[in-house]
């Protein structure tokens, strides 16, 4: 049976980053992009064979972006200079996409 072609897995991937609607520009692979629930575990009392997990926070993991040295590499140094005049938290967007956008 062959696959539709809305079916086929992507064979090029890009991933274009926006900061707070700064576009940054696209990028060649995306490493650690993940979260995690935090558990604590806590024992009750007088029930030995019960041990509640309790979520408690999300850890979200480092993301490494990388490419090479482009002319959009220029946006990426003017958001950094931006950076120096005080950290403000900020919203960013990792988008995949294919060679065909």
């Amino acid at each position: 049976m062959a696959n539709a072609p809305d079916d086929d897995p992507a064979v090029s991937v890009c991933f274009v980053v926006t900061i707070d609607d700064i576009e940054l520009g696209s990028f060649n692979t995306c490493d650690g992009l993940g979260c995690e629930v935090v558990l604590e575990t806590r024992e009750e009392g007088g029930n030995n064979g019960h041990v509640w997990q309790l979520p408690t926070r999300l850890k979200y993991s480092n993301v490494k972006l990388s490419r090479p040295l482009t002319r959009e590499t220029e946006k990426v140094a003017r958001w950094f200079a931006t950076m120096t005049t005080g950290f403000s938290r900020k919203t960013a967007h990792i988008e995949a996409r294919t060679g065909d956008g």
